[in-house]
């Protein structure tokens, strides 16, 4: 899906756009699939975000959507202004890391994809009894 700078700064509040031109530079964006519907990214850092972009099926407006918490908020966040942008740079390449980042990511998705509903509840439970702070917040 081809987008362009205005199309994103109309989807994106400025300063959540100068904040993705900064997550680009460090190559913490990892566009995954693109088709001439939709681009679908990671955003890597702090957490691990998917990111969509797509068009509105009636006015073929940009619209995103981001799995950080931020988006819930406040909507279109610095992690789909990065997606974009990092679309629009001919010849991106993200941070090796990111991508390995991206890479466990989705074999944790897959691993976890063939697990019955009581399998991930005795995963859960292994890691909340390893771990002191996921215990306290329980």
């Amino acid at each position: 899906m081809n987008i362009s700078r205005h199309e994103l700064n109309a989807l994106v509040n400025s300063r959540y756009v100068k904040r993705g031109e900064q997550i680009v530079q460090e190559g913490s964006i990892v566009l995954d699939r693109i088709s001439s519907e939709s681009i679908h990214a990671y955003a890597i850092g702090t957490g691990i975000y998917q990111i969509t972009l797509s068009r509105s099926d009636t006015t073929k407006q940009l619209t995103g959507i981001c799995s950080c918490p931020a988006f819930l908020d406040f909507g279109p966040c610095k992690h789909i202004a990065a997606a974009g942008l990092a679309r629009l740079q001919p010849g991106y390449m993200p941070d090796e890391w990111c991508c390995e980042q991206k890479e466990n990511l989705k074999k944790t998705i897959y691993f976890l994809n063939k697990k019955t509903k009581t399998e991930l509840i005795e995963t859960i439970l292994r890691f909340v009894a390893q771990d002191q702070d996921l215990l306290d917040s329980v």
